[in-house]
């Protein structure tokens, strides 16, 4: 290495530091702040279920009420960001949350809150971020290149994972200090903050697309995505997989917080979502720097079957320095799927559809992510649980005992996770995605 080389690098890095993705990074920052508390949160409101109920039931249909916006707005979202100021989609997205937190904090202040009460504010808060998050995604590739796309997808996962990481590790202190509703006070603040931030910038503006006689209706805008991915079935392909997988890994989340309580502490629980969020951190690190190379299916479809080992060991494992790491390197795959995958669909969709597009793959992903929620809860309830009851002849004839159903679970999700590794690898379409598709951005 010579002294010229320096010139070159910093050459290279003013490149890649245009001022688009100096702004994506500036929303970025302020985002990060706001995520902290809401990781906080979260993790608060999660193991505050628990404790009150010990069922898993109940858990899941919080987290399904977060699910279902996704489901009945993406892809409208998705015309909304076609048609409208994504900017001001994202400020709108920000506010709401704002309220729904404010809303939540203020029934924990007065000692009435109740689950109900957090699966409609949950609803509430995943309605605006399924039209924040979907404007957003649109407007990545217009302040990116395509060449820096991966990396950049690494970097905002990056932003995102480091309060993944930190809000587990100190949201069981902060409960026992300020509570439940001192924690959505915080939430809404870091929200404030955020909201401002985007005020202060402005976004490219895109070639609208051409407005129909229709209203954007749910299903004319699937409709839109689903005939546009059709004329492209390589990533319609892509899109199924992308669900599968998402449906193993949303259902390995959720059963974390049961299979961790029904057994140790909150505080035990904390320590084991912190080592997921360093997982996260290192993994989005990796994809940053990776970029993902060219075949970026077949490296997800490693990655998927890297991630059905370890679940098979999570499962089997109760003592939680084996969590702790088995959860961490586990998380430290996720991202990477998420890195391999998400910039093929920006890469491969024209800017004009982008939005749809989006909308519509957000749809898929929170299908998959809800029918993980409100299966597995009562899969592990009503079925798994009594058949290891104590005295089961099950349970005796397997080796585990009572509430160890989220465990066995969780074996049935390495399963699936191995479909869809089958799927990936044997689908010509699907594999070769990259290489049958050409790029939409110049």
């Amino acid at each position: 290495m010579g002294p010229e080389t320096l010139p070159r690098t910093a050459t290279r890095l003013g490149q890649a530091l245009t001022p688009g993705v100096r702004l994506a990074a500036f929303v970025l920052f302020f985002s990060v702040l706001w995520q902290f508390g809401m990781g906080m949160a979260d993790f608060a409101i999660g193991v505050w279920i628990f404790q009150r109920t010990g069922n898993a039931t109940e858990l899941g249909l919080y987290h399904m009420a977060a699910a279902l916006p996704a489901v009945l707005f993406s892809t409208w979202a998705g015309y909304c960001a076609d048609r409208w100021d994504r900017r001001w989609l994202m400020i709108i997205a920000r506010l709401g949350i704002g309220v729904a937190t404010a809303g939540m904090a203020g029934l924990a202040l007065v000692g009435i809150l109740d689950v109900w009460h957090l699966a409609a504010a949950n609803f509430v808060i995943a309605s605006c971020g399924a039209l924040g998050a979907t404007a957003w995604s649109a407007t990545v590739p217009l302040l990116v290149s395509k060449e820096q796309l991966g990396r950049f997808y690494g970097l905002y996962t990056l932003g995102f994972m480091l309060p993944a990481m930190m809000a587990p590790m100190f949201a069981p202190v902060v409960l026992e200090t300020i509570g439940l509703e001192g924690i959505l006070a915080l939430s809404f603040v870091g929200v404030g903050v955020a909201t401002v931030s985007l005020m202060a910038v402005r976004f490219p503006q895109v070639a609208k697309a051409e407005a129909s006689g229709q209203r954007p209706s749910l299903l004319h805008n699937l409709d839109e995505a689903r005939r546009y991915l059709a004329a492209r079935i390589e990533l319609g392909w892509l899109a199924v997989w992308y669900g599968l997988w998402c449906y193993s890994s949303a259902g390995a989340v959720f059963l974390a917080t049961p299979l961790v309580l029904g057994l140790h502490s909150a505080a035990e629980l904390g320590k084991v979502f912190a080592a997921a969020g360093a997982g996260f951190l290192i993994g989005t690190a990796i994809i940053g720097v990776w970029g993902g190379g060219r075949r970026r299916v077949i490296a997800a479809c490693v990655a998927a079957s890297l991630q059905a080992g370890l679940l098979c060991g999570i499962a089997l494992s109760t003592e939680i320095p084996f969590l702790v790491v088995g959860v961490g390197t586990f998380a430290v795959l996720h991202p990477i799927v998420d890195g391999l995958v998400v910039p093929i669909f920006q890469r491969k969709v024209a800017p004009e559809m982008q939005g749809r597009v989006a909308g519509f793959v957000a749809t898929v992903l929170a299908s998959a992510r809800g029918l993980a929620f409100v299966t597995l809860g009562p899969l592990v309830d009503r079925v798994l649980e009594p058949l290891l009851a104590e005295g089961s002849p099950f349970a005796q004839e397997i080796g585990f005992g009572p509430r160890r159903g989220a465990a066995v679970a969780g074996l049935l999700i390495a399963g699936l996770l191995l479909v869809a590794v089958l799927v990936g690898l044997s689908v010509r379409p699907l594999r070769q995605v990259e290489m049958r598709v050409p790029d939409a951005l110049g």
